[in-house]
């Protein structure tokens, strides 16, 4: 999972995309700009969007100012997701073993640091 608070810039609309998990996105400051289904939704600070997954969508900040937003998903098939114009085999694949391989450091990583608490606490 990927949870970020991200900043969009003024008047930047990111390229129409999707991705195979659903994603929710949280607006803290600014207004955001959303795209999905040929329809356009401006969401104020406090609205929340829900992306389903598999649709091809793209948002951005209005040209009034900066968005700030929280955003959350499965980031096993990355974290852009795949271009609309890409073949709708890129849009459902799934992670690649590259992925994968960058991926299991983390985990290792993250599985050590559960297992030296554990054992800290033990000692104690």
């Amino acid at each position: 999972m990927i949870v970020a608070r991200m900043r969009a810039p003024a008047g930047k609309m990111g390229d129409p995309h999707s991705h195979p998990n659903e994603q929710w996105i949280y607006v803290l400051e600014g207004e955001f700009e959303f795209r999905i289904d040929g329809q356009t939704h401006r969401v104020a600070p406090g609205g929340l969007i829900f992306v389903p997954a598999g649709r091809i969508h793209q948002g951005g900040a209005t040209a009034a100012g900066d968005a700030v937003f929280f955003t959350c998903k499965d980031a096993s098939h990355g974290l852009h997701g795949v271009r609309a114009d890409a073949g709708r085999a890129a849009r459902t694949a799934a992670p690649t073993r590259k992925r994968a391989r960058r991926a299991a450091p983390m985990r290792r990583r993250s599985a050590g640091r559960r297992s030296a608490g554990r054992r800290a606490a033990r000692r104690a």
